[in-house]
């Protein structure tokens, strides 16, 4: 259907309402290596926008829903967001019979929907944090969770808090460990964890007392 259903331009419309995915185990199509942003990376001949490792772990992760017996294949399971099972079609489907899949699909799934483009603006800055904050960009990370918290969407807001709360107490740790050097009178020990957290935790009470803390002695 990927090379025919798929690409039709009605269902490619229609199917940013709903998160599909490709479910395919065997692996004798093979890899090829393919440019992307400069970089070298190896894509899936079959699906040339996945790797392998990509379908290998959707059609694992599906299993639960696979008929038993014989079956024809391709076939489509359609789950909605609590992960139940929906309905399956079974063999080849048309786009018009895909379009009517998707819009049944919707029919039996309540409450507010968003499209994928939404969806991906909702996630992009939580993303964005997670890479900064194991980065140890913690600035960067801070500010991509206070962006996080803008859409009035619960999940979101809930994982944005706890990385901020993950931050504050990073920053309260490191503002101890300066304290203690200090009152040990080791201000040379003391002084690079207290530039970064004047830096780097500017949002949170431990930049903000580093950094007076900072200003109160001679510059190095």
């Amino acid at each position: 259907m990927e090379a025919s259903t798929l690409i039709d331009p009605r269902v490619a419309v229609e199917a940013e309402t709903v998160v599909p995915l490709v479910a395919h185990g065997p692996l004798e199509h093979g890899t090829y290596e393919a440019g992307e942003e400069g970089r070298k990376v190896t894509r899936c001949r079959l699906y040339r926008n996945l790797e392998c490792a990509d379908h290998q772990g959707t059609h694992e992760a599906l299993k639960p829903y696979q008929p038993s017996g014989r079956f024809r294949i391709p076939f489509t399971v359609w789950i909605d967001p609590e992960g139940n099972k929906l309905f399956r079609r079974d063999g080849w489907r048309r786009p018009d019979e895909f379009l009517l899949d998707i819009r049944l699909a919707l029919e039996k799934v309540p409450g507010p929907r968003r499209s994928r483009a939404e969806y991906a603006a909702i996630v992009k800055p939580l993303d964005e944090a997670a890479a900064a904050l194991a980065a140890e960009r913690f600035g960067e990370a801070a500010a991509k969770f206070e962006e996080a918290r803008g859409p009035d969407v619960a999940e979101s807001r809930r994982i944005a808090q706890a990385g901020l709360d993950d931050i504050r107490r990073r920053g309260e740790t490191l503002l101890a460990g300066a304290q203690a050097s200090l009152k040990a009178g080791s201000l040379k020990k003391a002084r690079p964890t207290l530039e970064l957290l004047a830096r780097e935790f500017q949002r949170f009470d431990s930049g903000r007392e580093a950094a007076e803390l900072l200003r109160s002695f001679p510059r190095p």
